[in-house]
């Protein structure tokens, strides 16, 4: 379930784990389960009593632009929790596969974990062969960026640039 938290002012992901513990997950921004500065520091902590307490807090990414997470506990009692990195610029979709003993630990400790697994990459610009013939080259640029790049003249010839 996604909800506002009032106390940290920031949405959260609350997944109730289907494993053998039943605790909740709560994934949300910041290193302290009451507190965050902005899209950064995405982190995972465990409730054992319905959302009193919180316990763990372990880091699934430290950098900015971290946002949209959500998750779920496979059968085997792995958690994967998703979340988008720099939307608008880098367009990553992440995947962390941890435990709740890594959760708890602040760190990662079971031997299959690992954190920041790319799910998606950019899509990527539509590459095109521009013509240097300046430099004797034929130098593969983005599409979008060949404008920039360089420069044709009346007669269809390309500058360098």
């Amino acid at each position: 379930m996604d909800m506002f938290d009032g106390r940290a002012g920031v949405w959260v992901t609350i997944c109730k784990n289907p494993g053998a513990s039943g605790r909740l997950l709560l994934v949300k921004h910041g290193n302290k389960v009451d507190a965050h500065k902005g899209r950064v520091q995405l982190s995972a902590w465990l409730s054992d009593d319905e959302r009193v307490t919180w316990n763990g807090g372990l880091i699934l990414d430290e950098r900015k632009g971290i946002s949209y997470p959500d998750g779920f506990q496979a059968p085997d009692g792995i958690l994967y929790i998703s979340y988008d990195r720099n939307r608008a610029t880098e367009g990553e979709i992440l995947m962390p596969r941890v435990t709740e003993a890594d959760v708890l630990a602040r760190q990662l400790v079971a031997p299959k974990s690992k954190l920041k697994m790319p799910i998606s990459g950019p899509l990527g610009r539509k590459q095109t062969r521009v013509a240097n013939e300046s430099c004797n080259e034929k130098p593969l640029v983005a599409a979008s960026d060949a404008p920039h790049r360089r420069a044709a003249d009346s007669a269809g010839r390309i500058a360098c640039g």
